[in-house]
C-alpha cells in the first residue's frame, strides 16, 4: 500500500514543486523561502490555517507514482515551471512527464543542483524543470542559496510578488 499526500496551493499554477520526501522542517524552510519571495502569505506551514500560496502548488512524489502523474495533469495546462527537490524529486517529475507524453532527451539528463531542461510538450508550450537542493538534504548550501534557486522559478514561470514576504 502506497502513501497519499495530495497537492496543495494554487490550483492554476504556473510554479509547480515535487517535495519526494515531506517532512515538516523541510516544509517550514520552503514556507519560509517562498513567503521572502513573496508568492507564500505566512513563513511556515504550508499547510496551516491562513497559508495561502499564489501562482505556486507543491506536490509530493510519495508512494504510488501515479498520484504525482494526476496531479501533473490537472494542473498541466498552467504549469510554465517544475522545481524538483532533489535527485528523487527530478526522478519523479520526468517520469510524471514521461507519462504524460512529455519526453525527455536520451540519456535524460541526471539531477544536479541548478540543472535546468526546457521540454515542449505536445501542446507546444515550454515547461522548464529546475533542479533543486532537498531543503531537508544536510548538504543543502541555506536559505540564500534556496531563496535564489526559488526566485529564478518564480521569474521563469512569470510570477509576481504578489503577496508575503516582499508583497
Amino acid at each position: 500500500m502506497s502513501t497519499i499526500v495530495p497537492g496543495y496551493g494554487d490550483t492554476l499554477p504556473k510554479l509547480l514543486i515535487v517535495d519526494p520526501a515531506p517532512d515538516p522542517a523541510a516544509e517550514d524552510r520552503i514556507a519560509g523561502a517562498l513567503h521572502r519571495i513573496g508568492v507564500a502569505s505566512r513563513p511556515t506551514g504550508l499547510r496551516a490555517a491562513g497559508q495561502h500560496l499564489f501562482g505556486t502548488r507543491i506536490v509530493s512524489a510519495v508512494g504510488d507514482a501515479s498520484w504525482l502523474e494526476r496531479e501533473y495533469a490537472e494542473v498541466r495546462p498552467w504549469v510554465r515551471v517544475i522545481v524538483a527537490l532533489g535527485p528523487a524529486g527530478w526522478d519523479a517529475t520526468l517520469r510524471a512527464l514521461g507519462a504524460a507524453g512529455v519526453v525527455p532527451p536520451e540519456p535524460a539528463p541526471g539531477f544536479a543542483p541548478g540543472a535546468r531542461l526546457t521540454l515542449t510538450p505536445g501542446d507546444g508550450r515550454p515547461v522548464t524543470v529546475l533542479g533543486v537542493h532537498h531543503p531537508a538534504d544536510p548538504a543543502q548550501p541555506g536559505e540564500p542559496t534556496l531563496d535564489a534557486e526559488l526566485t529564478t522559478a518564480q521569474a521563469l514561470a512569470g510570477i509576481s510578488a504578489a503577496c508575503g514576504g516582499r508583497g
